[in-house]
Protein backbone atom coordinates (compact mmCIF):
# COMPACT_ATOMS: atom_id res chain seq x y z
CA UNK A 1 0.00 0.00 0.00
CA UNK A 2 1.16 3.50 -0.80
CA UNK A 3 0.32 6.63 1.19
CA UNK A 4 1.42 10.26 1.17
CA UNK A 5 1.36 12.84 3.94
CA UNK A 6 1.77 16.54 3.18
CA UNK A 7 1.81 19.45 5.60
CA UNK A 8 3.01 23.03 5.86
CA UNK A 9 5.84 24.00 8.20
CA UNK A 10 4.42 27.47 8.88
CA UNK A 11 0.97 28.90 9.55
CA UNK A 12 -0.83 31.52 7.49
CA UNK A 13 -0.97 29.38 4.36
CA UNK A 14 -3.46 26.96 2.82
CA UNK A 15 -2.32 23.85 0.97
CA UNK A 16 -3.69 22.66 -2.37
CA UNK A 17 -2.54 19.22 -3.58
CA UNK A 18 -2.61 17.42 -6.92
CA UNK A 19 -1.33 13.83 -7.28
CA UNK A 20 -0.80 11.80 -10.46
CA UNK A 21 -0.05 8.09 -9.88
CA UNK A 22 0.65 5.39 -12.46
CA UNK A 23 1.87 1.81 -12.36
CA UNK A 24 3.64 0.59 -15.49
CA UNK A 25 2.18 3.50 -17.47
CA UNK A 26 -1.43 2.85 -16.43
CA UNK A 27 -3.18 5.37 -14.17
CA UNK A 28 -3.95 4.17 -10.66
CA UNK A 29 -7.32 5.28 -9.30
CA UNK A 30 -7.40 6.63 -5.75
CA UNK A 31 -9.47 8.99 -3.61
CA UNK A 32 -7.28 11.90 -2.49
CA UNK A 33 -8.21 13.09 1.00
CA UNK A 34 -6.28 15.40 -0.05
CA UNK A 35 -3.35 13.00 0.37
CA UNK A 36 -3.18 9.46 -0.99
CA UNK A 37 -4.30 7.04 1.74
CA UNK A 38 -3.29 3.37 1.52
CA UNK A 39 -3.69 2.70 -2.20
CA UNK A 40 -3.26 -1.03 -2.81
CA UNK A 41 -0.69 -1.52 -5.58
CA UNK A 42 -0.61 -5.32 -5.42
CA UNK A 43 1.81 -7.82 -3.94
CA UNK A 44 5.35 -9.12 -4.57
CA UNK A 45 5.24 -11.21 -7.73
CA UNK A 46 2.58 -9.02 -9.34
CA UNK A 47 4.73 -5.91 -8.84
CA UNK A 48 8.04 -7.44 -9.97
CA UNK A 49 9.47 -5.40 -12.85
CA UNK A 50 6.66 -2.81 -12.84
CA UNK A 51 7.47 0.90 -12.82
CA UNK A 52 5.73 3.23 -10.39
CA UNK A 53 5.53 6.93 -11.15
CA UNK A 54 4.11 9.50 -8.75
CA UNK A 55 4.01 13.27 -9.11
CA UNK A 56 2.70 15.33 -6.21
CA UNK A 57 2.24 19.08 -6.62
CA UNK A 58 1.78 21.23 -3.52
CA UNK A 59 0.62 24.82 -4.02
CA UNK A 60 0.58 27.24 -1.13
CA UNK A 61 -2.12 29.91 -1.00
CA UNK A 62 -1.56 32.90 1.27
CA UNK A 63 -4.06 33.04 4.13
CA UNK A 64 -2.78 35.83 6.35
CA UNK A 65 0.94 35.03 6.17
CA UNK A 66 3.68 37.48 5.25
CA UNK A 67 6.87 36.72 3.37
CA UNK A 68 7.88 33.66 1.37
CA UNK A 69 5.66 30.57 1.09
CA UNK A 70 5.91 28.02 3.87
CA UNK A 71 8.12 24.99 3.25
CA UNK A 72 6.15 21.82 2.49
CA UNK A 73 6.81 18.63 4.46
CA UNK A 74 6.17 15.60 2.23
CA UNK A 75 6.24 11.93 3.20
CA UNK A 76 5.81 8.85 0.99
CA UNK A 77 5.13 5.55 2.78
CA UNK A 78 4.92 1.94 1.64
CA UNK A 79 3.13 -0.57 3.87
CA UNK A 80 2.54 -4.30 3.85
CA UNK A 81 -0.01 -6.29 5.84
CA UNK A 82 2.69 -6.57 8.52
CA UNK A 83 3.07 -2.77 8.83
CA UNK A 84 5.38 -0.02 7.58
CA UNK A 85 7.86 -1.29 4.98
CA UNK A 86 9.66 1.90 3.89
CA UNK A 87 9.21 5.63 4.30
CA UNK A 88 10.79 8.62 2.54
CA UNK A 89 10.48 12.26 3.54
CA UNK A 90 11.63 15.62 2.21
CA UNK A 91 10.99 19.29 2.95
CA UNK A 92 10.74 21.77 0.08
CA UNK A 93 12.11 25.28 -0.16
CA UNK A 94 9.85 28.31 -0.71
CA UNK A 95 9.39 27.63 -4.45
CA UNK A 96 5.67 27.68 -5.20
CA UNK A 97 4.33 25.26 -6.28
CA UNK A 98 6.54 22.50 -4.89
CA UNK A 99 6.91 19.42 -7.11
CA UNK A 100 7.73 15.97 -5.70
CA UNK A 101 8.68 13.30 -8.27
CA UNK A 102 8.98 9.58 -7.50
CA UNK A 103 10.03 6.88 -9.97
CA UNK A 104 10.55 3.33 -8.76
CA UNK A 105 11.01 -0.02 -10.53
CA UNK A 106 9.93 -2.89 -8.30
CA UNK A 107 12.31 -5.84 -8.21
CA UNK A 108 12.06 -9.02 -6.17
CA UNK A 109 15.33 -10.29 -4.75
CA UNK A 110 15.92 -13.86 -3.63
Amino acid sequence: MLSTSTSLADGGWQLHLIHVLSLDGDPVDFDPTPDIDKVNLGTGKKLNGLKLSLVSIASRIRNGANGDPSPVKYKLSFETDAGLFEEFSITSDETNPAFFYTKITFKLES
